[in-house]
């Protein structure tokens, strides 16, 4: 779907600004309405942080003259799902966060976008969005896990760099009679002090550093800690990278720059390296390979989106996406 929007259909609402607690008079004189793509939950550990960071995002966009409006979405771990009757929410999870960025963004008529990602399919998801809309903006990651240490066993060789892997050893030996109780339960207070994405190459780290090597992300976004234990503030470092995002985000706005600028196939191919490289999560091959099957499609010219091809052109290259990018490319009904 294309529309042509602005953000002077926001500014403009002034008996629905002031019923929802705005000024009129400084809505009216924003230079960008920002949507923060910001999926929030208290239930894990992986997106508890996000409403403080959606908050100082808030912040910092006023102090630059704009105004940041929040748009929510289901976060959903597999942390918490995988192994359960649940499970299948997980995927499915991602298309629904990326569906509810892009209807807040275009019903609250923004300017530009800077989606927080996390856990598991918000990160998937991410890219989504930025790519559909063509808004100004970039992907800011709440951070992972700071890593714990044990002084026992083979996990006190490790030092201070235990993750959650460490705790699945220690369940698997406590079951087989190696582990204590008493020491499992070490294990369990200290493998991980803080909150953030599970500290390997898993769906969040991995699609983060997508994000990054893609350019939608930046530099050191996508390894930073999210907090320094569960009680402490988010981390001075996603401070900065927060900041960091909305200077950014205002440079492209300047330039003119957007996502599908840096989006490109040599930019997903060197996000493809990277993730080889890393060693990352094969949960890049769907959600990499839908997003660029969908940006050939989308990248068309706006009268060739709203042609009869274009509603063949989507569920084809999805298809595809599935099975290998080079059908796609090949594809009559994509055009590229």
């Amino acid at each position: 779907m294309t529309t042509q929007d602005s953000s002077t259909y926001w500014k403009r609402g002034r008996v629905e600004l002031r019923a929802a607690g705005f000024d009129p008079d400084r809505a009216a004189q924003t230079n960008a309405v920002v949507t923060i793509a910001s999926a929030y939950t208290n239930a894990h550990r992986c997106n508890n942080r996000v409403r403080a960071i959606t908050d100082l995002l808030v912040d910092i966009l006023a102090e630059r003259g704009g105004q940041g409006l929040i748009v929510g979405a289901p976060a959903v771990s597999d942390a918490l799902t995988q192994g359960t009757p649940t499970a299948g929410y997980s995927l499915a999870s991602r298309d629904v966060v990326a569906d509810c960025f892009e209807i807040g963004h275009y019903a609250h008529h923004g300017d530009a976008m800077i989606v927080i990602s996390g856990c598991d399919k918000t990160g998937a998801a991410a890219l989504m969005p930025l790519a559909r809309t063509n808004a100004f903006g970039l992907v800011l990651y709440p951070g992972t896990g700071t890593p714990g240490r044990v002084s026992f066993g083979a996990w006190a060789s490790k030092g201070n760099n235990l993750t959650i892997l460490d705790y699945a050893e220690a369940r698997a030996a406590n079951e087989s009679g190696r582990l204590s109780g008493e020491e499992l339960l070490e294990v369990e207070r200290n493998v991980m002090p803080g909150s953030g994405t599970c500290g390997a190459m898993f769906t969040a780290n991995t699609m983060s550093t997508i994000a990054e090597s893609i350019g939608m992300m930046l530099p050191r976004g996508a390894s930073h800690p999210a907090d320094y234990n569960a009680g402490s503030d988010i981390h001075a470092d996603v401070r900065a990278q927060a900041r960091a995002s909305v200077d950014a985000m205002y440079r492209l706005m300047e330039a003119g720059i957007r996502p599908r600028d840096i989006m490109t196939e040599r930019a997903f191919e060197n996000a493809i390296t990277t993730v080889y490289a890393m060693g990352g999560s094969t949960n890049h091959v769907s959600s990499s390979a839908r997003g660029r099957a969908r940006r050939r499609c989308r990248s068309r010219s706006s009268a060739y989106s709203k042609s009869a091809n274009a509603s063949r052109c989507w569920p084809i290259c999805s298809r595809m996406a599935r099975s290998r990018w080079a059908a796609c490319m090949r594809s009559a009904a994509c055009r590229w």
